[in-house]
């Protein structure tokens, strides 16, 4: 979402090891943003520090303590449908290597579907019919955009995309079910 295009053929996972390699990295690197004193910095870098620091321990909050990524689905569905969307609408980088990483994020929504089945396996009523909601418009988004040889998919392997977007329109509705 911030436009690191390396990262734009994959989606996020929330498995175990995954949460649990990230908050093995966030812990050593607040401590090391931590000892650098902000006396010795100018005040943008002194906020910067202080953001940094923030959003390092809002995602150590999120992933240790609040667990979003244990009762709330639609975590999952957003990461599915705008993990698409996204990319149609990002200018760095040419249509057809933003379709082809687009391509490689569709092989990814089972994966990403079945690891909210894993860890929420309760959510409640709401975020169920949001996230269900959120599933059902986004298949249909990305059925559109496979479909259509105008899209932004066109620049892609017809087969490969055609494949990629069933299997993942089929766990989005799976799933939305």
């Amino acid at each position: 979402y911030l436009g690191i295009h390396r990262y734009d053929d994959q989606l996020v996972t929330y498995a175990p090891a995954a949460r649990d390699a990230a908050l093995s990295q966030l812990v050593p690197l607040q401590q090391k943003i931590r000892a650098i004193s902000p006396k010795n910095l100018d005040p943008n870098d002194q906020i910067d520090r202080e953001l940094i620091l923030a959003n390092l321990e809002d995602r150590r909050l999120d992933l240790a303590e609040v667990k979003w990524w244990s009762s709330d689905p639609v975590l999952y569905a957003d990461e599915c449908v705008h993990g698409i969307y996204y990319l149609t609408l990002r200018q760095g980088s040419p249509v057809s290597k933003r379709a082809a990483a687009a391509v490689k994020r569709l092989i990814h929504i089972p994966r990403v579907l079945a690891e909210m089945r894993s860890n929420v396996p309760h959510p409640s009523a709401i975020l169920a019919t949001a996230a269900a909601e959120e599933l059902t418009t986004g298949a249909s988004f990305i059925e559109a955009l496979a479909g259509e040889e105008t899209s932004f998919l066109s620049s892609t392997k017809r087969g490969p995309r055609q494949q990629a977007a069933m299997a993942a329109i089929a766990a989005m509705r799976e799933a939305a079910a």
